[in-house]
């Protein structure tokens, strides 16, 4: 038995269902290319901030040995913004201050400058450390000072 055309159905895509086919898709494509990217991109900010806070909590640690007369404890160190964090836009107090770096991907060779700076501020018996350390060369978009605060009492 043979079918007239008209009576057969066509079989296929159309140009028209092909095109909305391939739109869909390169929308699909370029949404997980572009979370990729961003899960890149923080992975990368939570690296330098998590060597930052390292670099800090063993300044605090450090600070927090010392007797309470040494003289990397008399203070006041550099200066606190209104927040009480450390100002990295004030000139640096160099004596309450230190430079590290960190090799981050040793295959990469990827190293990076961090700059710690420190506040000693006196109150009565006890001294209040503010610590903050930042990557140096290069800002990173959204990356701020990691700022850390402690008391140390006699």
């Amino acid at each position: 038995m043979r079918a007239d055309s008209a009576d057969t159905l066509a079989t296929g895509f159309s140009l028209i269902e092909l095109m909305l086919a391939s739109t869909i898709l390169l929308i699909g494509v370029v949404s997980v290319i572009s979370m990729v990217l961003f899960a890149l991109s923080e992975n990368y900010l939570f690296r330098v901030e998590s060597a930052a806070l390292r670099l800090s909590q063993q300044k605090v640690e450090e600070l927090r040995s010392l007797p309470m007369d040494h003289t990397k404890l008399t203070g006041p160190g550099n200066p606190l913004d209104e927040d009480g964090k450390i100002d990295f836009n004030a000139n640096l107090e160099a004596a309450y201050s230190s430079s590290t770096s960190l090799t981050l991907n040793k295959t990469k060779n990827t190293t990076f400058h961090f700059e710690t700076r420190w506040s000693i501020v006196t109150q009565g018996t006890r001294k209040i450390i503010t610590v903050a350390t930042r990557k140096r060369d290069g800002n990173l978009p959204g990356a701020e000072p990691v700022s850390l605060k402690v008391v140390k009492y006699p």
